[in-house]
């Protein structure tokens, strides 16, 4: 630091000549030049300080004036010139004179920015990447243009148009007359996403216009109701692309269309029926759809029937209508057909039963092998099923329920009576043999068999057999043997007629004589009544023998 003798210290501006810029004695020249530090003030000024005050003072680098500029060259104390540095600092002991020394320039500077970015390739004269600056010719014209986007931060940025000494876009024009500066503003590129739901219907947060680069969360609800119908997400695409995951992040580098697609809710609907085997069915049918279900009225399970009684909602209709919002069993309940089987007899009495059985059931039937009915013995005979007779004596039957069946044991009980005429106490050979009159009781039908004598003695009236009798009608004359088969009660007389009684009045006379004669050279089945000799023709030896006869009568 120069150390000088004290005394009032004069700043003023320097002469100006062709080869100084700087602060003359007069300042009604030049503009006033704002000097800083300690004192500061305004060219030309001076002040009043204390000895060995601490001066420092700065100059400013340049400044401009109307078509000229001016750059600082040096500072002087007192004409001794202390060179360019800055601040110029000194202590003073001495009045002094600083003088800022200033050169005159043909150049003016132009400053070229960027906002809010910076680093944009401006290209023209001067080109450069800003912000820069450059010094031009006073006078001259200079051409301007910005790029269009710049990336800046990783994010794109769009010019929006220059400011500052030039306004407007490119290119910018500028006439280097004075400093200038000129500033290219640029605004963020924006981009616009837009988010929907498919099928549509689905409020999905994210939608809007974005900065470039700037990265958007989108979160799909996992569920959704849509008219009414669940609906389950299943994944995005962005821009027509598959993207996975969900919530997904997008950056917005471009425009974007986010979708969220969704696939209806389904439900497994099964329908079965108990027993199982008569309905199976599974369906995939979307949420809240309402399905119609029909089961049969009958249905078989291991060869038996079922009939339909309701279902698990307790519905009765065959058909039931449903609405599927969760995973559904719907269950047909059946109960086993059931028929009704009467077992009885005939005669009523001896099996008198009714049993309900499921259907294609095997039933087994016994009958007993003997019943009592009113006090009297029966023999079993036959099951009659369904109208069909089973074998003779089978009393153990067994066959299949498949519809309402009658059973019926049929019992057997037969009277046979024997008797004779016209009188009894005849033997009867055969089975069953006897003196009549008397009875058996069959238990079962059963053949029987007779052989009556032909001719036989009351006492010593002799009588010829004539025929039978079964159930009152009368059977082929002279034939003394019989079979028949007893199937209910029977009656069976041996008719016998004394011997020459032709016309059966029980005395042998006249009218016998005339009757036999009537029936001279008969062969045919009443000649029993004439053949008295039982010689198998009616002839005059009969009416000898009933001649002799006259007089005889029943014994």
């Amino acid at each position: 630091m120069n150390r000088i003798s004290p005394r009032l210290p004069c700043y003023q501006n320097a002469d100006f000549d062709d080869s100084f810029v700087g602060y003359g004695v007069q300042a009604r020249t030049v503009d006033q030049v704002a000097i800083t530090g300690t004192p500061a003030g305004t060219t030309t000024y001076s002040a009043a300080l204390p000895d060995g005050s601490a001066i420092s003072l700065t100059a400013p680098e340049s400044f401009n004036r109307p078509g000229k500029k001016y750059t600082f060259a040096s500072w002087s104390l007192d004409g001794v010139d202390q060179g360019d540095t800055e601040p110029l600092a000194f202590s003073l002991e001495a009045d002094v004179t600083a003088v800022a020394n200033y050169t005159e320039s043909n150049t003016f500077t132009l400053t070229v920015q960027s906002t809010p970015v910076s680093g944009a390739e401006v290209t023209g004269t001067p080109a450069g990447k800003t912000d820069y600056a450059a010094d031009l010719t006073a006078g001259s014209a200079v051409t301007l243009t910005a790029p269009i986007q710049v990336t800046d931060g990783g994010k794109r940025y769009n010019f929006t148009g220059w400011s500052g000494d030039y306004t407007g876009a490119n290119p910018a024009t500028v006439v280097m007359d004075a400093a200038k500066s000129v500033t290219a503003n640029y605004a963020v590129q924006q981009w616009t996403l837009t988010v929907a739901s498919d099928p549509t219907g689905v409020s999905i947060l994210g939608a809007g216009t974005y900065d470039d680069q700037t990265v958007v969360t989108l979160d799909a609800p996992d569920t959704a109701e849509i008219d009414a119908k669940d609906y389950n997400f299943v994944k995005w695409t962005v821009n027509g692309d598959d993207v996975s995951g969900n919530p997904i992040n997008v950056t917005m580098d471009d425009n974007k269309d986010a979708v969220a697609v969704y696939t209806i809710q389904t439900w497994t609907l099964t329908v079965v029926s108990d027993p199982a085997g008569i309905v199976d069915e599974v369906q995939v049918v979307e949420d809240n759809t309402t399905v119609t279900l029909t089961t049969p009225e009958q249905g078989v399970v291991d060869n038996q029937r079922f009939n339909f009684v309701n279902w698990s909602t307790g519905a009765e209709t065959l058909s039931i209508d449903v609405t599927v919002t969760a995973d559904t069993t719907a269950t047909a309940n059946y109960e086993v057909q059931t028929w009704t089987l009467t077992a009885n007899s005939v005669p009523a009495g001896i099996v008198d039963e009714v049993q309900v059985v499921e259907d294609n059931t095997t039933v087994t039937l016994t009958a007993p092998e003997q019943g009592v009915v009113g006090g009297l013995d029966y023999g079993f005979i036959a099951w009659v099923i369904d109208g069909q007779e089973q074998p003779a004596g089978q009393a153990v039957v067994s066959f299949t329920v498949s519809t309402d069946r009658t059973a019926v044991a049929v019992y057997f009980r037969a009277r046979l009576s024997v008797t004779s005429s016209p009188y009894s106490g005849i033997y009867l050979a055969g089975s069953p043999a006897g003196i009549t009159p008397y009875e058996r009781v069959f238990l079962a039908p059963q053949e029987a068999s007779f052989s009556a004598q032909l001719r036989l003695f009351r006492g010593s009236v002799p009588y010829n057999f004539a025929y039978w009798k079964i159930n009152g009608i009368v059977q082929q004359a002279r034939q003394t043997d019989i079979q028949l088969r007893v199937e209910a009660d029977t009656s069976v007389e041996a008719i016998y007629h004394m011997l020459g009684d032709a016309n059966g009045d029980c005395v042998v006379n006249v009218l016998d004589l005339i009757s036999i004669r009537n029936r001279l050279g008969a062969h045919s089945d009443d000649s029993w009544r004439g053949d008295v000799n039982l010689d198998g023709s009616v002839d005059v030896l009969d009416l000898i023998s009933t001649r002799n006869k006259l007089g005889t009568r029943c014994q």
